[in-house]
């Protein structure tokens, strides 16, 4: 079976990333300058363990808007303060455990 980069299968995934995202990988965040992330990019904000979320926007003073993946929150974070996204794989699994949060809360 042919994998892209992030070990996930190649092809006709019926799990597309939105158009116009991206990832910074780590090498590339350590040659970046803040301020270099674009909107839609997925970063990991430094909430315990990093928790996946996606720039929807900046502020003027060195930060920017960020919705978490599965909860849907948004926060404001300083851009210096995001770590690279884990990828698809980890945008999954936090979705997985973001539905089985929502599940237990109802019962």
């Amino acid at each position: 079976m042919d994998t892209d980069s992030n070990g996930d299968a190649a092809g006709g995934s019926p799990e597309r990333e939105e158009k116009g995202t991206r990832e910074i990988s780590e090498q590339d965040q350590a040659n970046t300058l803040p301020g270099m992330f674009e909107i839609g990019d997925y970063v990991r904000a430094t909430y315990d363990d990093g928790v996946e979320a996606k720039i929807i926007g900046f502020g003027s003073h060195g930060d920017c808007q960020i919705r978490y993946v599965g909860c849907n929150n948004e926060q404001t974070v300083l851009l210096n303060e995001l770590l690279p996204s884990w990828g698809r794989k980890g945008r999954r699994q936090q979705l997985v455990e973001a539905a089985e949060d929502q599940l237990r809360a109802k019962l």
